[in-house]
C-alpha cells in the first residue's frame, strides 16, 4: 500500500490526509479521520492496543461506514488478519545476481476466512 500504487489504480491524493509521525496519538488520530474518511490505515509500528481501545474504534469505524486496515502492530478482535513473511527468494544465485522472484507466505484468519494452514503465493 503505497501512494504510488494508490494512484496507478485512479485514487485522487487531492483526497488523501497524511499523518506522517502521530506518535503515541495514532490511534487517536485514526478514530478522528474515521469520521470523514471512507478508509483510514492506521500503521502502528509495532505497538499493541488494548482490547477495549481496539473495540471502541472499530465501533466507530462501522457507525461511519468507514473500513479501517491496520498494519504493523497488534489489534486483537479484527474481522479479519492477514500474517505474512518472506519465504525465500529466487534468481540472486550464490550471494550475487538479481532477484526474479520472491516466494511469500500468507495466512488469513478472521471470521469470514477460511481457517487452514499458511498459503505460499
Amino acid at each position: 500500500m503505497g501512494l504510488l500504487a494508490a494512484t496507478e489504480m485512479g485514487a485522487d491524493l487531492a483526497r488523501c490526509a497524511l499523518i506522517p509521525s502521530p506518535g503515541a496519538a495514532a490511534i487517536d488520530v485514526a478514530a478522528i479521520l474515521l469520521d470523514g474518511m471512507g478508509l483510514v490505515v492506521l500503521g502502528l509500528a509495532g505497538a499493541v492496543v488494548p482490547p477495549t481501545r481496539a473495540r471502541a474504534v472499530v465501533a466507530r469505524a462501522r457507525s461511519k461506514g468507514a473500513c479501517l486496515v491496520v498494519t504493523e502492530g497488534r489489534w486483537d478482535g479484527a474481522d479479519i488478519r492477514i500474517d505474512s513473511h518472506v519465504a525465500g527468494y529466487t534468481g540472486i544465485g550464490q550471494g550475487y545476481g538479481r532477484i526474479t522472484g520472491i516466494s511469500v507466505d500468507v495466512e488469513e484468519v478472521g471470521r469470514e476466512c477460511a481457517h487452514g494452514p499458511p498459503v505460499s503465493i
